[in-house]
């Protein structure tokens, strides 16, 4: 193992084979072979202006994007080993872009902006390509597994869905059950369910799926977890 200077605050597990990694606000990134043994350290790689919040591979793993309380943020690129600073998101106003989500079909890479705005940048030109705004503010964001959908909850207690194959539209919303401001999204494998973590500690799972008819989800909490606190949400499964 390699003591860290800082708590970790994101860590990554690959689509496919290649290296685990970490990285926290000592603004390090480590890469490991992770063999269950001896999980040899590969490489750190330093970023003297990040602290590292959000970090995650993107591109099949072929490149991991950094981001953190700053405008900018940074793609590394696993098989060069060249460092790419994105300087600013062009027509964002935002100083801070330390909560990075990115679409598991590679199209996007997202982060939660100002006044109920979620941000779209292509994975591609890393160039905004528009954004979606929620009534209140904009604190996690999930996706189907095939990125044809994305989920953003926030401030105001509501998940909202939307479809991201025609124009980015908002195709249902649904207050989450005591939520006064959720914190975490994350739908599992199956797309069938969402869990979703408040601040409360209070993590609901919903069944999300297309009633037979085609109509709305049916959206009522099936279980109701109880936390010291719901920050970030994962299925494991």
């Amino acid at each position: 193992h390699v003591d860290a200077l800082c708590h970790v605050l994101a860590c990554g597990m690959p689509p496919v084979l290649s290296p685990r990694f970490t990285a926290g606000l000592d603004k390090t990134l480590r890469l490991f072979q992770v063999d269950g043994k001896v999980n040899s350290l590969l490489q750190s790689v330093f970023f003297p202006d990040l602290p590292i919040n959000s970090a995650m591979f993107t591109k099949q793993g072929a490149e991991i994007a950094l981001s953190g309380r700053r405008k900018f943020f940074y793609i590394y690129d696993l098989q060069t080993g060249r460092v790419r600073k994105i300087h600013e998101v062009q027509g964002r106003k935002e100083k801070s872009f330390e909560h990075m989500y990115a679409s598991p079909d590679d199209k996007y890479l997202v982060f939660t902006g100002l006044d109920g705005d979620v941000v779209l940048v292509s994975n591609q030109t890393k160039h905004s390509v528009g954004h979606v705004k929620m009534n209140g503010s904009a604190r996690a964001v999930s996706f189907l597994n095939d990125g044809t959908r994305m989920l953003t909850a926030g401030g105001e207690g509501k998940v909202y869905v939307w479809d991201l194959r025609h124009q980015k539209r908002c195709v249902h919303a649904f207050v989450d059950e005591g939520a006064v401001s959720c914190t975490s999204l994350a739908v599992a494998a199956n797309n069938a369910y969402v869990a979703v973590g408040q601040d409360t500690g209070v993590v609901n799972i919903y069944d999300v799926r297309p009633r037979v008819d085609g109509g709305a989800c049916q959206c009522s909490a099936l279980i109701q977890l109880c936390l010291s606190g719901a920050t970030c949400c994962w299925w494991v499964c």
